[in-house]
C-alpha cells in the first residue's frame, strides 16, 4: 500500500508540474510578445510603416542597443536584457526534468525564441532582435547546465524540488508582467 501512495504522489506532482510548465510557457510567450508595457513600446504603428527588410535591419546588429542602454545608465532596459537570459533558464531545466535530451532541450528553447522573434517580425507586435535570440539561448544553456550539474544525478525528491523552484521563480515574474501589460495595454 505504501508503494501505491508514493506512486500516486509522484503522478500528482508530475501533473502539477506539467500544469505549472504550461502556465510558464503561456506567460513567457505573453511577456515576450507584449513587452510588459503599452502600445508605445510595442511600436506597432512604426513597424507597420516599415518593410520587412527595414524591420529586420532595425535591430540586426546584436547588442548595439544594449550597449547604448548600459552606457546611458538605463536600468529598466538593462533589467529587460537580464530578463531575456533568466526567463529561458527554467525552460530547459523543465524540459530536462520531463526527460527531453540535452540537445533537444537546448534546440527547442532556441527554436521557441526564434519563433517568437519571427512572429514579431511578421505581426508587427514588437520588433525582432538578434540580441534576444542570443540572450534567450544563453539562458536556455544556463538552465541546461543548472539541471545537469545540480539535478540530473540527484534523487527524485531533489529533482522535484528543483523543478518546483524553476516554476516558482518563473511564474511570479511572468504573472506580474502580464498584470502590468493588462493594466497598461492600449484601449
Amino acid at each position: 500500500m505504501e508503494n501505491g501512495n508514493l506512486q500516486d504522489k509522484r503522478e500528482l506532482n508530475k501533473k502539477i508540474l506539467i500544469l505549472l510548465a504550461v502556465l510558464y510557457f503561456v506567460a513567457l510567450i505573453w511577456v515576450i510578445i507584449f513587452k510588459c508595457n503599452n502600445n508605445a513600446s510595442l511600436h506597432i504603428e512604426r513597424n507597420r510603416a516599415m518593410t520587412i527588410a527595414e524591420r529586420l535591419a532595425f535591430k540586426a546588429i546584436p547588442f548595439q542597443k544594449t550597449i547604448g542602454y548600459i552606457l546611458e545608465g538605463r536600468p529598466l532596459e538593462i533589467l529587460a536584457t537580464i530578463f531575456n537570459v533568466v526567463c529561458f533558464m527554467p525552460m530547459t531545466a523543465l524540459f530536462r526534468y520531463f526527460k527531453m535530451s540535452r540537445k533537444a532541450s537546448l534546440w527547442t528553447a532556441i527554436a521557441i525564441s526564434f519563433g517568437v522573434e519571427a512572429f514579431q517580425l511578421f505581426s508587427c507586435w514588437g520588433g525582432p532582435d538578434a540580441s534576444d535570440i542570443i540572450l534567450n539561448g544563453i539562458g536556455a544553456y544556463l538552465g541546461l547546465l543548472l539541471f545537469d550539474k545540480l539535478l540530473n544525478n540527484a534523487t527524485y525528491k531533489a529533482q522535484l524540488i528543483g523543478a518546483w523552484c524553476c516554476a516558482a521563480v518563473a511564474l511570479p515574474i511572468d504573472i506580474y508582467a502580464i498584470i502590468n501589460t493588462a493594466m497598461n495595454f492600449p484601449e
